[in-house]
């Protein structure tokens, strides 16, 4: 989905016509522009005359009554109306220079009204225009859709927002029109005081706040660990879903919650309630997704650590994988040097999805995976890849997420955990994993007590399951014999050791 920006190169001078001339288009991510002309400067220009007469006839209203000027006029004209039986339209009341005032009043607010009118026109004819310059289809089509949103009150929608600013130089004015993709941002938060931190980067670092908008689910205890307050930048551009932490119900019921308040938006971004943006992270998602060689891409990974900020500039490379005791697939990163573009991968991970929208329409979260921790990630890789997605992992870093490790514990105090407030979890979470097995197909019975909607909630028909599974490298237990744990070689497919030149490049 690659986006076009026009210019526009519009001005407007005292005594001049408007000069408008396109400039060559460009492919560029991840927005489309219009500059338009300012005409406010014209409709000023005509409440100003306005207010310039009306102080005027207010002031000769005043000298008038002050000096007695006019007023034998008057009577001697009220008189003569008195004696014919009535004046015409009432002027023999009125004073030559009020009459003229009055006039002058009515033609300036005609004046006002016509230039408002006609600057609205002429930005509508503008951009009806820009399609006919450029071709009318392809591209064209692109600008006229994005000019039109510009003109129109409202424009952009769901999928888009539209921005404006002006830029005055002396007399000059230009008035640029941005039609920006939204991105919708999930942040599952389990009584985590970074919370708040990770909602007001998303805005600070965005190189278009305007365009984010998050969907913060708060499973709190305490008023300090909640996402939001008053004085966080774009507040109304947070959706928040609220429940006690008492009815958690772990971290994939958390990312369902927060789908059900996505609103169409074009990117579908996932990330943990503990990780901190880079600069433009927005920009450079979108147009790094455009570099992946998919109809429908996915870029994921488990972002780097937050103490390698700054540090490094290797990229997290999610290509591992092993059976751990409980025969449920886990994943691993390796750290390699960044790529010229992302590199492909087998797998996603809950803590950095970034994606087109219809992923979220197309995988969403099954709200009947509660209390589920381990098998999230391949359960959901699995669904996506067989709708038609292919994962890859970023080349660059634009996120960091802060681990839960010694150090962050000694620096930022011990962290609330959902399975340290849930005594019954390991047991509640050992039903939903036997979901889980079954549904990818390591287990042959059915679970009882628990729903599966494999219409709603199972794997796409673009790919076969088992296709995957050859794709990942990924032997599944039992398949050689009853006691096989399964065997797996994602990690030597996906991440190959360095080459000797590539070693002595090092």
């Amino acid at each position: 989905m690659r986006s076009t920006i026009l210019r526009l190169q519009c001005n407007k001078l005292p005594g001049a016509d408007v000069s408008c001339v396109p400039a060559d288009a460009e492919d560029v991510q991840p927005w489309e522009s219009l500059e338009e002309l300012d005409f406010g400067h014209a409709a000023m220009a005509g409440l100003l005359v306005w207010l310039v007469l009306a102080a005027a006839l207010l002031a000769l209203r005043a000298w008038q009554q002050k000096t007695g000027v006019g007023l034998r006029k008057r009577a001697r004209a009220d008189a003569n109306a008195g004696a014919s039986g009535g004046g015409t339209l009432g002027l023999g009341s009125r004073s030559p220079v009020a009459a003229l005032a009055g006039a002058a009043v009515a033609a300036a607010l005609t004046v006002f009204v016509l230039l408002a009118a006609g600057g609205s026109a002429r930005r509508r004819h503008n951009a009806a225009a820009v399609g006919a310059r450029t071709g009318g289809g392809g591209r064209g089509e692109a600008y006229a859709r994005a000019a039109a949103a510009a003109a129109s009150p409202g424009g952009g929608g769901a999928a888009t927002v539209v921005t404006t600013t002006t830029v005055r130089s002396g007399r000059a004015s230009v008035t640029t029109t941005q039609v920006l993709d939204t991105i919708f941002v999930s942040v599952a938060s389990y009584r985590d005081l970074e919370c708040h931190n990770t909602v007001a980067d998303l805005f600070r670092q965005a190189e278009f706040p305007a365009r984010v908008f998050v969907g913060a689910v708060e499973q709190d205890k305490e008023r300090n660990e909640s996402c939001i307050d008053s004085t966080l930048p774009n507040f109304a551009n947070v959706r928040v879903v609220a429940i006690p932490h008492t009815q958690s119900k772990g971290p994939t019921y958390g990312r369902y919650l927060a789908g059900t308040v996505y609103r169409g938006e074009a990117f579908y971004m996932q990330l943990d309630s503990h990780t901190q943006l880079a600069p433009k992270w927005d920009s450079r998602l979108i147009a790094m997704l455009d570099t992946c060689d998919s109809p429908k891409p996915v870029l994921t990974t488990y972002p780097p650590d937050l103490p390698d900020r700054g540090v490094t500039d290797e990229t997290p490379v999610l290509c591992g994988s092993k059976w751990s005791d409980r025969g449920i697939l886990t994943f691993t990163a390796a750290k390699m040097r960044p790529a010229a573009r992302p590199r492909p991968v087998p797998f996603t991970a809950a803590g950095f999805i970034f994606a087109r929208g219809s992923l979220l329409r197309e995988v969403p979260f099954d709200p009947h995976l509660e209390h589920l921790f381990n098998g999230e990630e391949i359960l959901f890789s699995a669904r996506a890849w067989t709708h038609g997605y292919d994962f890859f992992s970023p080349n660059e870093n634009t996120c960091w997420h802060m681990y839960v490790t010694a150090e962050t514990e000694g620096r930022f105090g011990h962290r609330p955990k959902y399975w340290e407030d849930i005594p019954e979890f390991f047991q509640l979470e050992k039903r939903v994993e036997d979901k889980v097995r079954f549904m990818l197909g390591w287990r042959p019975e059915r679970p009882e007590g628990i729903e599966i909607d494999f219409e709603r909630y199972g794997f796409g028909s673009a790919r076969m399951l088992a296709q995957y599974w050859a794709f990942a490298a990924v032997t599944l237990p039992g398949t050689r014999n009853a006691t096989d744990p399964g065997t797996t070689a994602s990690d030597p497919k996906f991440c190959p050791p360095l080459t000797a030149a590539e070693i002595a490049e090092d």
